[in-house]
């Protein structure tokens, strides 16, 4: 596995991370069983997304570990990033590049105190302002990659559309 170092950036600020600022195309997974996790994850590497995030709503914590830690093997093999969403401790146990709070989890603060300097944080923006004022280098998607008859193929769509 890869090291690398995590910044400490204040949020709102740009990140020091070089591989996530040159991150365009960003995949969260849908709520779909493991093995489909993980095909999808392969999918969408393979069709250029930069950043997979494994975002699941329902698995039990055991199995969500299992997933995180196969979608970390497919991210690592590929040299991409991996993101686990809401579990700060889901993420330190994969191997995880960075972790995604949200409004109703805990915060950036204190996944910065849990992870210290192991994980790049990520939250979401609730307002457009919000959005306007950080600038958009990056696109987050679910449904456009993991409804996709192929999901290969709508990653490289959307790959070729941020490089235009």
């Amino acid at each position: 596995m890869r090291l690398r170092r995590r910044p400490r950036g204040v949020p709102g600020e740009a990140s020091p991370d070089p591989e996530l600022a040159a991150g365009r195309l960003y995949f969260i997974t849908p709520d779909v069983d493991p093995p489909r996790l993980a095909a999808l994850a392969l999918a969408a590497v393979r069709g250029g997304a930069d950043i997979v995030q494994l975002r699941h709503k329902h698995l039990a914590r055991g199995e969500l570990l299992a997933a995180a830690r196969a979608l970390r093997a497919i991210t690592v093999d590929a040299n991409r990033l991996f993101v686990v969403n809401d579990h700060v401790d889901i993420a330190l146990l994969s191997g995880a590049d960075a972790v995604h709070v949200g409004p109703d989890d805990i915060t950036v603060e204190g996944a910065r105190s849990a992870a210290g300097d192991r994980l790049l944080i990520g939250a979401s923006a609730s307002t457009v302002q919000q959005l306007t004022r950080l600038g958009l280098h990056r696109v987050c998607v679910i449904r456009a990659i993991g409804d996709a008859r192929d999901p290969e193929a709508a990653a490289r769509r959307l790959r070729a559309m941020l490089e235009a």
